[in-house]
């Protein structure tokens, strides 16, 4: 892909390229340019610019030069730099937020094969999109390919598109098993299956199902880390999925996620709380209807419940309150700067619109 195609400016050209029909995306890429303009600029009313997060700490880092074994070693310093436990991690696009980086789960035409893409934009910075028709399972297999891009594939930083049955280069390959190695662990996999007495031979139907639950992510993502272990060989992985989808049905969805970051609402709801624009303009921004929006609006509070930079954040190499400073103070002038929006109770945004209501 070229290295001009690194800005929002460029979606479309980058689709075409990545062998997409652009002219049949271009509601969705309009929308996606809007989010995220507008999102950049809620941060720079309330932090005064845009946060442009680079992982230096993996500058000095060789990785081996074979993809598979370059994206697990990845993957192993990436949870070992933020203290992941051998088990689960929490949903991706949770995660990246949480972080400050920007997500967006776009709605993209239906029959589309587009999954995801990340960009480095040069003023709204990082950005990841990940396809809105997915599984939250599948979502984080995606989000967590854009990550592993994010984290290494910068000179330059250009458009990465993630696309359902399309090539895939070395990069490509190292992000995808950065991906299966990020969400299941070398570790956790060989615990898990020493506490079963499943240590050694094959990994059956029942087992591959409760290994899905246990690590919450879905059969293509925990086939791929399997495949990597050596714990499945290749022919074997066509007959075990048709196994899990006849006898389980597709993987639970254990921590679906909302169409909006829980970042970028909260400073939506910050900026019509300290009167920047109306409610209408919200609900804009929010993507619903005005009555949904003053409901949200209602519930907000100006004063967070918690410190924002919480030990995830810390550990990622964020930026948070000044040493000295516990984040509690939050006062209510407009002319005051403030450092991360207020809080308000997350899920009315995935609830559908009703005609009584």
């Amino acid at each position: 892909m070229s290295d001009r195609l690194q800005n929002l400016s460029d979606l479309s050209a980058a689709l075409s390229e990545a062998g997409l029909d652009a002219s049949a995306h271009e509601d969705s890429l309009r929308r996606v340019r809007e989010f995220f303009t507008g999102y950049a600029e809620l941060e720079t009313k309330f932090l005064g610019d845009v946060p442009l997060n680079f992982p230096t700490h993996l500058l000095e880092r060789p990785l081996p030069d074979d993809p598979l074994e370059a994206g697990e070693t990845l993957a192993g310093l990436e949870r070992d730099r933020l203290g992941l436990s051998a088990g689960q991690t929490e949903g991706v696009l949770h995660f990246l937020d949480r972080q400050g980086l920007k997500v967006y789960r776009a709605a993209l035409p239906p029959d589309s094969t587009l999954e995801g893409f990340f960009l480095f934009d040069r003023k709204a910075g990082p950005l990841f999109v990940v396809n809105r028709g997915l599984a939250t399972v599948e979502s984080d297999f995606v989000a967590a390919r854009l990550y592993g891009h994010y984290l290494v594939d910068n000179d330059p930083y250009i458009i990465r598109v993630v696309r359902s049955g399309g090539s895939i280069d070395d990069e490509g390959l190292r992000a995808s098993a950065f991906a299966a190695s990020f969400l299941v662990s070398r570790e956790g996999v060989e615990e898990y299956l020493g506490a079963m007495g499943r240590s050694q031979g094959a990994i059956d139907a029942d087992t591959a199902y409760h290994l899905t639950v246990f690590f919450e992510v879905g059969y293509r993502t925990l086939v791929s880390r399997l495949l990597a272990m050596k714990r499945l060989a290749a022919d074997e992985v066509a007959p075990l999925v048709d196994r899990l989808k006849t006898e389980h049905g597709l993987p639970p969805d254990l921590h679906p996620a909302g169409p909006l970051p829980e970042r970028y609402v909260r400073f939506a709801l910050e900026g019509h709380a300290r009167k920047h624009f109306n409610i209408q303009a919200l609900a804009g921004y929010l993507e619903t209807d005005p009555r949904i929006a003053l409901e949200l609006a209602e519930r907000f509070s100006l004063e967070p419940t918690h410190n924002p930079y919480d030990a995830l954040a810390e550990a990622a190499g964020l930026t948070g309150p000044e040493d000295g400073d516990d984040g509690d103070d939050h006062p209510d002038s407009d002319e005051t700067e403030i450092h991360e929006p207020g809080t308000y109770e997350p899920g009315t945004l995935d609830r559908e619109d009703d005609d009584d209501a």
